[in-house]
């Protein structure tokens, strides 16, 4: 069953040359993750999440940014930000700032243990331990210098 891309309707022609990864293309998915009973989706080269709605439509929800991935947390949808920010998913199109973890550029990877949510950071590599509202604390600080 084809369920559609999501960002599709208003993406940029796919025969357009653009460079850069904010293409506003809607070729590529980069995550997929369930949340309370719905399927929720990032696409590579658009800004936004896009919740599925059925046949082949998807929502954009936002928020104006370019989402990498997303966790499921204590009742909550978090999506991991192109810069380095978290953000949790209030509901309609609305969005809670998390803050950045220390020194995040880029927030790809998330998980839960023991109550307690991490994330993986870019260009330091630490793991970082989200203490609510906007407070991250580094559990884990890699010993080389910068990744490149």
């Amino acid at each position: 069953m084809d369920c559609g891309q999501p960002g599709v309707e208003d993406a940029t022609p796919e025969e357009q040359q653009v460079d850069g990864y904010e293409t506003g293309k809607a070729d590529m998915t980069a995550a997929l993750t369930v949340f309370r009973g719905e399927l929720y989706a990032t696409s590579y080269y658009r800004r936004g999440a896009f919740r599925y709605e059925g046949g082949r439509y998807w929502r954009n929800i936002g928020p104006d940014r370019r989402l990498l991935s997303f966790a499921v947390h204590k009742e909550g949808l978090y999506a991991l930000v192109n810069g380095g920010e978290v953000l949790r998913y209030l509901g309609g199109s609305e969005w809670e700032d998390c803050g950045r973890p220390t020194g995040s550029t880029q927030t790809y990877g998330a998980a839960t243990y023991a109550g307690d949510m991490y994330v993986g950071t870019w260009p330091e590599g630490n793991v970082q331990r989200y203490g609510g509202g906007k407070t991250w604390t580094n559990i884990f600080a890699a010993k080389k210098k910068k990744f490149t």
